[in-house]
């Protein structure tokens, strides 16, 4: 190995080989602007620095990796990857020492309440706090500030103007360059970077539609209060044209132009819908609302390009409004697609239906033509729900979070939530029984917080690191430090994709970052989503309301201690009988994103040996298509049957982690160990497979050795990226487990 300072990850080989691993190279720190971020929207993202982890997919799987941030110079850093199926967590209860010494079982009054975090208190929360995300009151300084200067609108409103803001990220931090952040975090200097916001604008109002990214401040004074000096300048980030119309946020529900263009549609096959289907459409007179309706949204279709916009129709079943989260295991057999490149949806056209597993009908009107003479297979299906297999029994069921935020979307219903958590939680340990005990899937720690928080600022097990949450893509740990020595500028989570298979009409994927990894979600549960005695943490949110006009504050992560039970490390000394050992305890930061039917929930574990691990776990409801043996039969060959006429698709879900090491510096360099199996010759140079004989006294001194050859041996070999881009990139191979690392060879190893 290479002297120097190195931050590396282990790719072994693993008996399911139905999950692969890939890394880009890292790249040498740059001072464009977005510093550590770079794309824009609409652009693929980049893939340096990222980590890629793939896996087949079925719900419940867990996805984790484990990276080990050692501090000490000249230290090295391994990455695995496991799958585990139907993932799950236990805390443990365990005897923990008391300060008079002894062990014991812990009592409700040692466990301490649930910690939820001061919503902005307008103190000083460390030099760390140029990296947290925009308050809600700064997201609506910033559109007060373009609406006056630019006259874009909050939302798309046609009677405000043509220009407005748009997208999981249409108001979110704009990050200051690394430079000028390090020098401010590491004390060299006590001016902050100026504080920027980065707001996504749709511009219809222009002669060719498109998008830009503008930078807006600097936003000065408190969180709760802040401010944009008049006259500052709005720059704008990206060249008019470079982000094409055709590439504008999507919604995961019909927007107004969608859903009139979708009922229009819907009118002209009325007929073919009602007699196939019954009365559950709200679009027509014949609606019933007993026999419960049909909702959906347009996504992405694997057939737009830059010039032109095509969405796919996805319609969906469900009994009432109280129990909408079932509409994903009750497809409707009828979907097409929609061109809507155009900006007035009367431009739009809807093509390629499918009615029941029969495809080629481009238009609804050749499609009711085929109906009516009967020159396809008529399908009748009735719609029902038991609310027994298609729905989650048992457990924590809250509140409609939307209509809440309706009544009233306010700081101090969201901290009079917090208190009633609470207060929940101290009833349940001060009337329960002595010792703390495992009720259902609620989550209980042994003894409380083992960290200190203050802010966002987390320290515990020789670990110190920056939490925030973005709009988009959510969990991101800044200025990553171990027993004070910074291993990482970044540790955060970049995107999520899901592909999905099927026949060519079928075939969809999802870029979940592009709906939002954060945003989407409820207050977290304390008992469920994390311990009770957990730091439940603050951030903004205005997805629910589709207006950041109207952000607002809610649980959207946590921090607490955690017990697997285990050990890192432990031996006994053979001829003392001594045993020694450190036990398996670690720091969690967790994030929980809902995306339509999947909820992701994203963690970091630390441990305090140095190590550290990204988990993403999956939950939530399957996405399914119908199915009928005598209408789509080869859709048996791309899915599971789950149901009757209830398929489960094959897809693939590829998480992305982005890891920006600053071990012993920010020069660092990426290496690729790997474990090869061959033959050397006596300077060490590979043989590449060629046999080689024993040594000529070896063959002297035994006969039967002379004809044979020696068996080969394990060896390692290096090798460096040596330039950026596609082709630099590394694919784990099951065959020959690597180790790649990244650090400073510079650095005087220990």
């Amino acid at each position: 190995m290479p002297e120097g300072a190195y931050a590396a990850h282990y790719n072994g080989v693993k008996s399911d080989d139905s999950e692969m691993t890939r890394v880009a190279e890292t790249r040498p720190p740059t001072e464009a602007g977005e510093g550590d971020d770079g794309h824009m929207v609409g652009e693929a993202r980049p893939l340096v620095g990222q980590i890629q982890r793939k896996s087949r997919l079925r719900t419940g799987m867990l996805m984790a990796g484990c990276i080990v941030l050692g501090a000490a110079v000249g230290s090295l850093v391994t990455y695995a990857v496991s799958t585990l199926s139907g993932s799950s967590m236990t805390i443990p209860s365990i005897p923990f020492t008391t300060p008079g010494g002894g062990e014991r079982g812990v009592s409700s009054a040692s466990v301490p309440p649930p910690v939820f975090s001061a919503v902005w208190s307008g103190e000083d929360r460390d030099r760390n706090v140029i990296f947290d995300e925009l308050s809600p009151a700064e997201i609506k300084c910033v559109l007060a500030h373009v609406g006056k200067e630019m006259g874009v609108a909050a939302v798309y409103d046609p009677t405000d103007g043509l220009n407005y803001a748009e997208g999981p990220e249409a108001v979110a931090l704009y990050h200051p360059l690394k430079s000028e952040a390090l020098q401010y975090v590491d004390g060299l200097t006590d001016t902050p970077p100026p504080r920027y916001a980065k707001v996504t604008v749709v511009r219809e109002g222009r002669s060719a539609p498109d998008l830009v990214e503008v930078k807006v401040g600097p936003i000065e004074g408190s969180r709760d209060e802040p401010s944009i000096p008049a006259g500052s300048p709005i720059t704008q980030l990206t060249d008019d044209g470079h982000i094409t119309y055709t590439r504008r946020p999507g919604q995961a529900v019909f927007n107004a132009r969608e859903e009139w263009f979708v009922n229009r549609t819907l009118a002209e096959l009325e007929e073919v819908l009602t007699e196939s289907f019954g009365n559950v459409w709200p679009q027509f007179d014949s609606w019933d609302p007993k026999m419960g309706v049909v909702g959906g949204f347009l996504r992405a279709d694997i057939q737009s390009t830059d010039a032109s916009r095509i969405s796919r129709t996805l319609l969906m079943w469900f009994p009432d409004e109280a129990h909408e989260e079932v509409a994903f295991v009750h497809p409707v057999p009828l979907s097409f697609r929609v061109n809507n490149t155009a900006r007035d949806p009367k431009e739009w056209t809807a093509f390629d239906f499918k009615y029941c597993g029969q495809a080629g009908y481009q238009s609804a009107a050749a499609l009711l033509a085929a109906y009516r003479k009967s020159t396809l297979s008529r399908c009748k299906y009735t719609f029902t729900s038991s609310l027994t297999w298609d729905m989650t029994r048992g457990g924590y069921r809250g509140q409609d979070e939307i209509k809440a935020m309706k009544e009233k979307a306010t700081v101090a219903r969201r901290l009079a939530e917090n208190r009633r958590f609470e207060k929940e939680c101290r009833m349940k340990y001060l009337m329960g029984s002595s010792t703390p005990t495992m009720r259902g899937t609620e989550l209980f720690l042994q003894a409380g917080p083992k960290y200190l928080f203050g802010g966002q600022q987390v320290s515990g097990l020789g670990w110190d690191f920056f939490m925030t949450v973005r709009p988009s893509r959510g969990l991101d740990l800044r200025n990553l430090k171990f027993k004070g020595q910074r291993i990482a500028y970044e540790l955060s989570f970049q995107a999520s994709h899901a592909d999905y298979a099927g026949e060519g009409h079928e075939q969809f994927f999802y870029a979940d970052e592009d709906y939002t990894m954060s945003q989407w979600s409820a207050n977290l549960i304390p008992g469920v989503d994390c311990p009770y005695d957990a730091t439940y943490i603050n951030f903004a949110s205005w997805m629910q309301l589709w207006d950041p006009s109207k952000a607002d504050w809610f649980v959207a992560a946590c921090v607490f201690t955690h017990s697997s039970g285990s050990s890192i490390w432990r031996h006994t000394e053979p001829f003392l009988y001594r045993p020694s050992g450190l036990a398996a305890e670690s720091l969690v930061v967790r994030q929980v994103a809902t995306v339509g039917n999947y909820d992701y929930i994203m963690e970091v574990h630390f441990y305090p040996d140095g190590s550290a691990q990204v988990m993403t776990t999956l939950a939530g409801y399957m996405e399914t298509h119908w199915y009928h043996p005598d209408f789509n039969p080869s859709g048996k060959a791309y899915s599971t049957i789950v149901h009757k006429n209830l398929a489960a698709p094959l897809h693939t879900h590829l998480t992305n982690w982005k890891v920006d090491l600053d071990v012993h510096g920010t020069q660092n360099r990426l290496e690729k160990t790997m474990s090869k199996v061959g033959y050397l010759d006596a300077q060490g140079t590979d043989q590449d497979g060629q046999l080689s004989a024993w040594p000529a006294d070896v063959r002297s001194t035994n006969p039967l050795l002379a004809k044979a050859s020696p068996p080969p041996s394990k060896y390692l070999k290096e090798a460096l990226v040596t330039h950026e881009g596609a082709e630099s990139q590394w694919t784990m191979d099951f065959h020959s487990p690597s180790v790649w690392r990244g650090g400073n060879a510079h650095a005087t190893p220990i």
